[in-house]
Formats: structure tokens, C-alpha cells, sequence
């Protein structure tokens, strides 16, 4: 359960510092692949205070969000250490800051968030949500395993298609957490100690109690606990 709900990112834990390096070696404006610049500001500061998670209110994820998806595409990598067979456990390694195509990922980013009228210090939150019976809904986790070019190391994965005028606003996730279920056999009596969750609710009628309920359950990382054992009256739950 704290291992979903981590929400951490296993390549800004590889990158995050040297992209930070990068960042501040920019100066006061950064490249894009466009041939235009892009102001840095307070990006660099804010990249490095980033807690490395996708929870809702992390401040900085977008910006390496943008900032990884732009430099992952670099050619032929964007490691100076790409992934061995032979060394599985510490490959790949070391963001090649040299890499023209990381280079200019800084400006990228920071090009893909003023389109969508976001800032650098937009929390996750700002962007990737949906809003149901009215209520906006932030949703937690982030990019990784589908596509392959979405090397991200989410646990938690929310793939969501980035709009260049919205960001990832109402952008239904196509791939990622749905039905999760965690077991245990923990517990004293030996009953399996259970908990769910299905991110999406459990209805698509607008007007049903259950419409949007566990959605907001997973925005808040909180679980739905199941029942397998007798209750004390005989009978049994679940």
C-alpha cells in the first residue's frame, strides 16, 4: 500500500540533480528546439526542492514531467551510462547533459508549460485532474510502462496525452491503476487482511452515490477495505 501511494518517480531519482545542474548552467534563458528561449526564472530552484513524487500537491513534477519527456528522446540515449544486460541493477545512469537533445529539454518544458498557462510552480494537481459531478478531482501518480518511450519508473502509473493548450486537464487516463488490490495474511486468525481500490469509481451514471466515490478515495491515497472472514454471527462479509 505506502509503495503505490509513494507515487515516486525512479528516473528524476537518477536525473533530477544533474538536470538541476543543467538547468542553472542556462542562465538566464533557456534553448528550445524551436530556436527560441524560454525565461528560467525560478525553475531551477523549484526543480530542485521538488520531493521527487507525483502526489497532487508536489511542486515540480510537472516540470520534470515536461522536462523528461523531451530529453528521454534524445538519440542514441539520453544516458551517458545506457541500460546494460549485463549490469541491470545500475544501468542505466548519469543524465548526458553534453546531448544536445537534453539540452535544449529545460526550454521544452518550459515552453510546454506556459502553452498550457501553467507556471513552474504548478503543482500536479493544476494539471492532471478530472472533474466529476462538478468537483474537480486531482489524480495522483504518474507516466510509465506503455508506451515504451514513457521510461518514467512510475509505480503508480497515470498515462495521460499531454494537450499543448491544457496540459493534462480531463485527459481520461488511456493506461495505468484501475482495479488494485492488495493482500495479506497477517492478520491474528489467519484471515486475509485485503484492501481495493478501482480509481475510476464503480458506476458511469452521473447521478449514482458510487459515480465518482473511490476516484476521490484514490486522490486522498486512501483504500476500501474488503472482508473475508465470518463476522461474529456466523455469517459472512463479503
Amino acid at each position: 500500500q505506502d509503495l503505490l501511494f509513494r507515487n515516486t518517480e525512479y528516473s528524476a531519482e537518477l536525473t533530477r540533480d544533474d538536470a538541476v545542474t543543467l538547468c542553472r548552467s542556462l542562465g538566464a534563458d533557456a534553448p528550445t528546439s524551436t530556436g527560441t528561449t524560454q525565461p528560467v526564472g525560478h525553475a531551477c530552484d523549484v526543480l530542485a526542492a521538488w520531493d521527487l513524487r507525483d502526489n497532487p500537491g508536489s511542486v515540480g513534477a510537472l516540470l520534470f514531467r515536461r522536462f523528461w519527456t523531451h530529453a528521454q528522446t534524445a538519440s542514441p540515449s539520453p544516458w551517458r551510462v545506457p541500460f546494460s544486460v549485463t549490469d541491470p541493477v545500475h544501468t542505466p545512469n548519469t543524465l548526458d547533459t553534453d546531448n544536445p537533445t537534453v539540452q535544449l529539454a529545460i526550454g521544452d518544458a518550459l515552453a510546454d508549460l506556459q502553452g498550457a498557462h501553467l507556471s513552474a510552480a504548478s503543482p500536479l494537481a493544476a494539471s492532471q485532474y478530472l472533474t466529476r459531478a462538478g468537483v474537480r478531482i486531482a489524480l495522483p501518480g504518474g507516466p510509465g510502462g506503455y508506451p515504451a518511450t514513457d521510461s518514467f519508473g512510475s509505480f503508480n502509473v497515470q498515462n495521460t496525452a499531454w494537450t499543448p493548450t491544457t496540459g493534462y486537464a480531463e485527459a481520461v487516463p488511456d493506461f495505468g491503476s484501475s482495479f488494485i488490490q492488495v493482500v495479506g495474511w497477517d492478520s491474528p486468525n489467519s484471515c486475509p487482511t485485503s484492501v481495493t481500490m478501482l480509481t475510476y469509481s464503480q458506476s458511469s451514471d452521473v447521478t449514482s452515490p458510487y459515480y465518482a466515490d473511490q476516484t476521490r478515495l484514490y486522490s486522498q491515497g486512501r483504500w476500501v477495505p474488503d472482508s473475508f472472514c465470518p463476522r461474529p454471527s456466523g455469517r459472512r462479509a463479503g
